[in-house]
């Protein structure tokens, strides 16, 4: 079966952990403008990154095993 890519999704799962980071680093503290323009949007991060995250992953269970049941040990590789 082939595989399908999201390679949006994937590209802004990876953009909203550099946000995630940017929370705990706190690199904007000095400046309001950076402050007012960035909080809205780290206000949001963790939350959509684990949105996409479980899209991504429910994704790849369906695709695995379409009518079967679902196994870990089939999206894990051990």
């Amino acid at each position: 079966m082939k595989s399908k890519t999201y390679n949006g999704l994937d590209l802004l799962k990876f953009i909203m952990a550099l946000f995630v980071v940017m929370i705990h680093v706190k690199p904007n503290v000095h400046s309001e403008i950076l402050t007012t323009v960035f909080n809205p949007i780290l206000s949001l991060a963790v939350p959509v990154f684990f949105v996409l995250s479980s899209v991504l992953i429910f994704k790849k269970l369906t695709n695995i095993n379409r009518g079967g049941t679902l196994r870990l040990s089939d999206t894990v590789n051990v």
